[in-house]
């Protein structure tokens, strides 16, 4: 059994995409009346990476807005119930180390009590301030709390920020997580998405097992921009969701549209192909 975690780059954002049409508007992505699941599992990555593998069972676990810590949690969770077991193949691809919750940002809900609001793309929906939905970017605008808030941000952002604290974290996700891939003879690889969550002025980055990874230190954005700087507009117009603007590196930007989740897919088949992985019985 093959597992695939991350974030939207896992999930398969991106293959709505319309050749030469631009990004696709947020209202038709999120439209309630429309379903992109079946487009999502045939044209993501892992879609298509089990498509290139043949009969093999492979689950997608990714989902829009991940941070580390959601893909970590959603891991460890699959290992405690038991669905990712010895024999099991796991894919990580990482999200951005921004994503990373603070501990010290809190705000009000009426349901949960105090809960922190700063973690993923700051998604939680609060109510305990104001009337509509609320995240961190209202806090600073709510009338009431916007001096204060405002003071808060800019004492933290321009005193104790640190993208070092970013790093360690994310690189502790993986570190744990190797022993636990480990420990339990479950095989793994890491990979990153848009953002390269490996830092070498982390004192243990020599604890991360490069040989685990595919393109470490190298993001799967920069490998699209590489590799399609001779793109052939004969198969597609880009490898891009927006195919009207020009993509930076290792930064959050569009996702890949199916062609750019193609290569994707060839990449990490290429790099897999051979790892004997268990499914019913036999392997690949």
């Amino acid at each position: 059994m093959i597992h695939c975690f991350g974030d939207s780059w896992v999930q398969g954002i991106g293959t709505e995409w319309k050749p030469g049409e631009g990004r696709i508007p947020m209202s038709d992505r999120y439209d309630e009346n429309k379903d992109w699941t079946p487009t999502y599992e045939k044209y993501s990555w892992p879609g298509q990476l089990k498509e290139l593998l043949g009969n093999v069972e492979l689950k997608n676990y990714g989902s829009a807005g991940f941070s580390n810590q959601d893909i970590y949690k959603d891991i460890m969770e699959n290992i405690w119930s038991g669905n990712v077991k010895k024999g099991d193949f796991v894919i990580v691809s990482l999200s951005s180390i921004i994503r990373q919750p603070l501990p010290f940002f809190y705000t009000r809900d009426d349901v949960e009590g105090f809960i922190n609001y700063s973690n993923s793309c700051f998604i939680h929906q609060v109510n305990g301030i104001q009337n509509e939905t609320m995240h961190w970017i209202d806090s600073i605008q709510n009338e009431k709390l916007k001096e204060t808030s405002n003071k808060v941000y800019e004492d933290y952002i321009k005193k104790r920020f640190s993208y070092n604290y970013l790093y360690e974290t994310a690189m502790n996700y993986i570190c744990n997580l190797q022993v636990y891939f480990e420990e339990l003879e479950i095989d793994y690889v890491f990979l990153n998405a848009f953002e390269n969550n490996l830092s070498k002025d982390v004192m243990f980055y020599k604890d991360i097992k490069l040989d685990k990874w595919i393109l470490p230190n190298y993001t799967l954005q920069e490998y699209l921009l590489d590799e399609s700087e001779d793109f052939d507009t004969s198969i597609g117009h880009s490898v891009w969701e927006d195919d009207m603007i020009e993509v930076e590196r290792n930064q959050d930007g569009p996702h890949p549209n199916r062609i750019g989740y193609r290569m994707i897919a060839e990449c990490i088949y290429e790099q897999i192909k051979d790892k004997k992985v268990i499914q019913n019985g036999s392997t690949i």
